[in-house]
C-alpha cells in the first residue's frame, strides 16, 4: 500500500523501497525527487533541475500545475501541466507501489519554428550510469544507476530516436538528462509540433 504525505507545497508517495516527492517549496514550478530505501535508510537518486521563469528553454518540464489521483491503494497517478515560453508541457506520473515504479509519460507541445536544442528532463544524480544488454543495432533500453539498486527503462519511442539519454555537468553535481537532444526536421502543414519522450525508474 502507498503511503501518500500531502500538504499545499509537498506531495510524498512512499512505497516498500521507492519514496517520490513533488515539492514547490521555492520559484514558480514543482521540482521532484526520487529515493532508495537502502538497509533501512533513505538515499537521494534523483533529484530534477529545474529552470527559471527566464529560460524559454529549461532544462526540465516547467510544471507549476499539479493533480493527484489514487487510483487504488497500491497506484496514484500525477497530472501536471505547465509552460516556458513557446513550450507547454503536460505529463503523466505514474506510481505503482506494488512494483516500486514511477513512470514518466511527457509530452511538449511547440511551434515548429521554434524546435531546435534538447527537449529533456535533467536529474542531478548520485551514482554511476551503465547501460543494459543491448541487442547489435537496437537502442540502449535499461539504465543501472549503480551502486543503488535502481534501473531507468526507456521504453521505445520516435521522438527519443535521436538520444535518449546523456550525462553533463551542473553546478550541482553531475546531471542525467533524458529526452530528445537532435534538433526535429521542419514540419508542413502544421505550425505546432509535440514531442513526447518517457521512462520508468524502479527498484530491481
Amino acid at each position: 500500500m502507498l503511503e501518500i504525505d500531502q500538504t499545499t507545497d509537498r506531495y510524498r508517495l512512499t512505497s516498500a523501497s521507492l519514496r517520490l516527492t513533488f515539492d514547490r517549496s521555492g520559484g514558480d514550478r514543482w521540482r521532484h525527487a526520487i529515493d532508495v530505501r537502502i538497509d533501512n535508510d533513505w538515499r537521494r537518486v534523483l533529484d530534477s533541475v529545474e529552470g527559471t521563469a527566464a529560460e524559454a528553454d529549461p532544462p526540465s518540464p516547467a510544471i507549476q500545475d499539479l493533480r493527484l489521483e489514487v487510483l487504488n491503494p497500491d497506484t496514484a497517478e500525477f497530472q501536471l501541466f505547465g509552460q516556458a515560453g513557446r513550450r507547454v508541457y503536460s505529463a503523466a506520473v505514474r506510481f505503482d507501489g506494488t512494483h516500486d515504479a514511477v513512470d514518466f509519460d511527457i509530452c511538449c507541445r511547440l511551434p515548429t519554428q521554434h524546435i531546435s536544442g534538447s527537449v529533456i528532463s535533467s536529474y542531478v544524480w548520485t551514482s554511476d550510469c551503465r547501460e543494459g544488454p543491448v541487442p547489435e543495432g537496437a537502442q540502449p533500453t535499461r539504465l543501472y544507476l549503480l551502486p543503488h539498486p535502481i534501473e531507468i527503462e526507456l521504453p521505445p519511442s520516435t521522438d527519443q530516436s535521436s538520444g535518449r539519454w546523456r550525462t553533463a555537468t551542473h553546478p550541482s553535481g553531475p546531471v542525467l538528462q533524458l529526452g530528445r537532444f537532435a534538433d526535429l526536421p521542419a514540419t508542413t502543414g502544421s505550425s505546432l509540433k509535440t514531442i513526447r519522450w518517457r521512462y520508468v525508474v524502479r527498484v530491481r
